[in-house]
């Protein structure tokens, strides 16, 4: 089995930290590349592209140092390494520095992040098969 756990560095970049059952935990977190807004917090899901073709991706959810909400993904089985995934600037604009960002992922497949808006409100943005990205509920 392969653990990692993900988390912003004092530079505001994300690191990971590895273990697998074979070794132990890296001694050093891997830079990755890609920078948060200062003192944001960020989540990070496994999410299965091709339910049932074990195509599985890392998805880690922030706020970037332009204020939007984005995605950084990783296809552990394949070789293009980290790449950019969504800007939710669009559907998701103006959200806090220091929101708490929630991704959830379940079969459908679906993912679903909530995270909070400068008015304060608890936004929700909804990833369905067939939709793609769209701005779900809203809170107060």
């Amino acid at each position: 089995m392969f653990q990692r756990v993900y988390y912003q560095g004092e530079d505001n970049y994300v690191y990971e930290h590895s273990f697998s059952d074979s070794s132990s935990w890296t001694s050093s977190g891997t830079r990755l590349p890609f920078k948060t807004a200062p003192d944001s917090y960020l989540d990070a899901i496994v999410y299965d592209v091709s339910p049932g073709k074990n195509d599985p991706q890392i998805r880690i959810y922030y706020i970037s140092e332009a204020l939007h909400l984005e995605e950084y993904c990783l296809n552990p089985a394949g070789t293009r390494g980290w790449f950019k995934g969504a800007d939710f600037n669009d559907i998701a604009p103006n959200p806090l520095r220091e929101t708490k960002v929630t991704a959830l992922a379940w079969e459908g497949p679906e993912i679903r992040i909530y995270y909070q808006k400068t008015d304060l409100t608890l936004k929700e943005v909804v990833l369905t098969d067939g939709y793609g990205w769209v701005e779900g509920v809203g809170l107060k």
